[in-house]
């Protein structure tokens, strides 16, 4: 049996507005895509992807994010996954 790939079709609207979060931050800091996915250890493909809510944005990489664009983790963190009102 030949194993597939899974793959989402379409974009979660979370992914998308993380994503479209990481954009602002990675702008705010004047940083090329390619600049920030070496920073993180990533591929600029693999950006483009995070920043168009393509694929969800892993935990492990809000510090290196929180590093590179000049934020604490805590606030780059918050930025990203706002908590709903209570």
């Amino acid at each position: 049996m030949a194993r597939h790939r899974s793959y989402r079709v379409q974009p979660v609207i979370e992914d998308q507005l993380i994503g479209a979060r990481i954009r602002e931050l990675r702008k705010g800091a004047s940083l090329p895509q390619a600049d920030l996915a070496k920073r993180l250890g990533i591929t600029t493909r693999t950006l483009g992807r995070y920043e168009r809510g393509e694929r969800p944005f892993p935990a492990n990489l809000v510090s290196p994010l929180a590093e590179a664009v000049g934020v604490t983790p805590h606030d780059c963190a918050a930025s990203i996954w706002p908590h709903p009102s209570t």
